[in-house]
């Protein structure tokens, strides 16, 4: 073989690799702040006894990773096979994943210890760093190992997880010296190609709108204040069909949201993250079923013309409200208290049900606030939200284009703009900027514009993708509507006339972006 030859493509290195079993660590350390950071990794190896290190490797980019090269240690949880749900959480990369979890931090620990999911843990310092590709080789020295009595260690191979065969089978145990006739590995995800692996795709499309329906309906809130609730008692008090009703517990059991012993029905591993991501299924499920159900029409260049496609907008804004809430509020929120000026005039674009608007008039009852959206549906939700809050005579909506705004009177005096989840209908690039700068004109006393929204994503794996990301960027590709990656977002900024003072990273959605332009 030569240095000429080209690389075997992606997916069959991944094939080469899912065929090799390891362990699954989960890699933490406390950032410059004293925040917990962690990540899922099984891309884990020993290098060598003298001196004794190990090696890592993690995704340039993620957060993980910076705090590890801040602080220069780091903390490597081996988990045990009762810690698959651990595993997951710390994969998908939830906000709140450590609170979710018992951890122990000190002054003697590199990075903070899962306690009750692994068996052992290995503090070490860096050793020595080496880039490869998007990923970070990390080299770590082994300065101490805990040891827990417990529970085997947890295995990854063939894109499913699995706990270690028991010694006991093996003979070894009982000092006969025969090998064993054969190991049984008991898989918990069935290996790709399998009946079950069909079963589990097929079953977790029914759980997608049960999850939304669980939503709509209150069993999730229900679940998570109370832990549990009876699903007789549950459809009699909403007038719900039992036997429907029981069949989306049993959907949602199915992939583990929750657990069901007949009728009694509590939150299961996963609850709390689909608790968190509750109203992207609902976008997804809902507001966007009537796209995603006519993928084969939509697909066909020959049908891609005028209103090719439908969504429901309604769904979709009250989605989305959720959404802005759960992920994008917190920066939202920390960014206008940081403004250095008062928040009297704001004008929001892509309004939706108005919940953003609404929000900043109640919490500063000087200020005045114009909607803008297109989407009649959305409209007449927000302003019933807002003639039920009482704030109709500070807060009202108009029927526009946010791509397309010329000045109005209403607009002249508007200091603050937001928007949020409808930046990407503003490209592909030529019209962003047209529109940035028609934004300019249209709002000639604005001091800040805060735009959040998700962008494209780049170099992920086909089978690491996370929550959202998929549905986003494949909905918007039948739709036509290009997503822009942050750096084309960056470099648009400039040229419509607006310079961006500060990007904000979301937690718990990845893609999401926040920037604050002047």
């Amino acid at each position: 073989m030569t240095a000429a030859e080209p690389d075997v493509d992606r997916d069959t290195f991944r094939t080469l690799m899912a065929g090799f079993p390891a362990g699954v660590a989960v890699i933490t350390v406390l950032d410059g702040d004293g925040r917990p950071r962690g990540m899922t990794c099984s891309s884990l190896c020993s290098v060598s006894l003298e001196p004794p290190t190990l090696l890592v490797c993690l995704r340039l980019g993620s957060p993980t990773l910076a705090a590890v090269r801040e602080r220069g240690r780091f903390a490597v949880n081996l988990l045990h096979h009762r810690a698959r749900a651990t595993a997951e959480l710390f994969a998908s990369g939830a906000a709140d994943r450590f609170d979710r979890v018992p951890w122990l931090a000190d002054d003697g620990r590199a990075g903070p210890h899962l306690s009750g999911d692994a068996h052992s843990v290995a503090d070490c310092v860096v050793s020595g760093t080496e880039r490869i590709g998007d990923h970070e080789v990390v080299f770590g020295r082994v300065r101490r190992i805990d040891r827990f009595a417990g529970p085997a260690p947890l295995l990854y191979g063939l894109r499913g997880y699995a706990g270690w065969p028991d010694r006991s089978a093996t003979g070894e145990a009982h000092g006969t010296g025969r090998a064993p006739e054969r190991s049984v590995m008991t898989t918990e995800i069935p290996a790709p190609g399998s009946r079950r692996a069909a079963a589990g795709i097929f079953n977790a499309a029914v759980a997608a709108p049960a999850i939304a329906a669980a939503w709509e309906l209150g069993a999730l809130d229900e679940l998570k204040e109370f832990g549990r609730l009876e699903i007789p008692a549950f459809a009699a008090r909403h007038d719900l069909h039992l036997g429907s009703t029981r069949g989306m517990f049993v959907a949602l059991a199915g992939v583990e949201v929750v657990r069901r012993d007949g009728d009694t029905v509590v939150a299961g591993p996963v609850f709390d993250e689909v608790y968190q991501a509750k109203p992207l299924f609902h976008w997804l499920a809902v507001g966007s079923a009537p796209l995603f159900a006519r993928m084969p029409f939509v697909l066909r260049n020959a049908n891609r013309v005028g209103d090719y496609y439908t969504r429901d907008a309604r769904a979709i804004s009250f989605a989305s409200r959720q959404a802005n809430t759960t992920f994008f509020d917190p920066v939202f929120w920390s960014v206008v208290e940081g403004l250095d000026f008062p928040v009297t005039s704001v004008a929001d674009l892509g309004s939706g049900s108005g919940e953003r608007l609404l929000q900043l008039a109640k919490r500063y009852p000087a200020a005045k606030g114009i909607g803008v959206e297109i989407a009649a549906p959305a409209l007449e939700l927000s302003t019933g939200e807002a003639a039920q809050a009482g704030l109709a005579d500070r807060v009202r909506f108009v029927e526009a284009d946010a791509r397309h705004l010329t000045p109005r009177p209403e607009f002249a005096d508007v200091e603050l703009l937001t928007c949020f989840m409808m930046g990407h209908d503003f490209w592909p690039r030529e019209q962003c900027v047209a529109a940035l700068r028609r934004l300019r004109e249209a709002f000639p006393a604005a001091r800040k514009l805060v735009l959040g929204d998700n962008v494209r994503t780049v170099g992920v794996p086909d089978d690491d993708i996370p929550v959202f990301t998929l549905a986003f960027e494949l909905g918007h590709a039948m739709m036509g509507v290009f997503v822009p990656t942050e750096q084309e977002w960056l470099e648009a900024f400039g040229e419509g006339g607006w310079e961006c003072s500060a990007v904000h990273h979301v937690e718990g959605l990845a893609g999401a972006v926040v920037f604050e332009l002047s």
